[in-house]
């Protein structure tokens, strides 16, 4: 006997498997035309983003050799320097208003206003500070107009008295006290020329 194989041929073969080796070449077909139809529209969309790309970058490109783009992504890009606030040397500064105010006129001090008395006081057991005499009613009263300040805060008598041989004098004196000390104390607190001429009396 031969070891070589016999070669079949396609009528030595079963039925059923000359079926299935005639239908495996469909199928493959099959498979085959699908691939190259999805390979095919894969490439296609590959070559539309290329072409879209090239466009992109040759627009671009032109954007950027195209002075007046340039020039109008600068300025909306970069932002511009704030104007300078601080006065320059043309500039002269003034001073605000001060709002006008009413100020009252100047009220000038007035003397203040002297208790005088002509005659003698009720109480004739009192003690007084004399401190002048004079002729006349007018020059008794002209002379406290010098020393108002420091006579104000007593009463003052102006008490007309007949002087043997000389008339009628009008005697200029201080208050009411009770003691003589407590004259004597007010005497003390006369202004200088004042005191010196100044004496305690009683209005008996």
């Amino acid at each position: 006997m031969s070891s070589v194989d016999p070669v079949l041929s396609a009528n030595d073969l079963p039925a059923p498997m000359i079926r299935r080796r005639r239908a495996l070449p469909r199928a493959v077909r099959v498979a085959l035309s699908l691939s190259r139809g999805t390979i095919g529209m894969l490439l296609f969309a590959l070559f539309v983003m290329l072409a879209g790309a090239f466009a992109a970058g040759l627009v671009v490109g032109l954007r950027a050799h195209d002075p007046m783009i340039v020039e109008k992504i600068v300025e909306k890009d970069v932002p511009r320097p704030l104007a300078d606030s601080s006065p320059t040397e043309n500039v002269v500064a003034v001073a605000p208003r001060e709002p006008k105010t009413d100020v009252a006129p100047a009220v000038l001090p007035t003397k203040p206003k002297l208790d005088v008395t002509i005659g003698p006081p009720d109480d004739s057991t009192a003690w007084a500070v004399q401190i002048g005499a004079y002729p006349d009613l007018t020059s008794a009263q002209q002379s406290l107009d010098a020393h108002v300040a420091a006579l104000a805060v007593h009463p003052i008598y102006i008490v007309p008295a007949e002087i043997k041989g000389k008339g009628i004098w009008h005697r200029v004196r201080l208050g009411t006290f009770k003691t003589r000390a407590e004259a004597e104390r007010v005497r003390g607190a006369l202004p200088d020329d004042l005191a010196k001429q100044a004496i305690v009396v009683n209005y008996k």
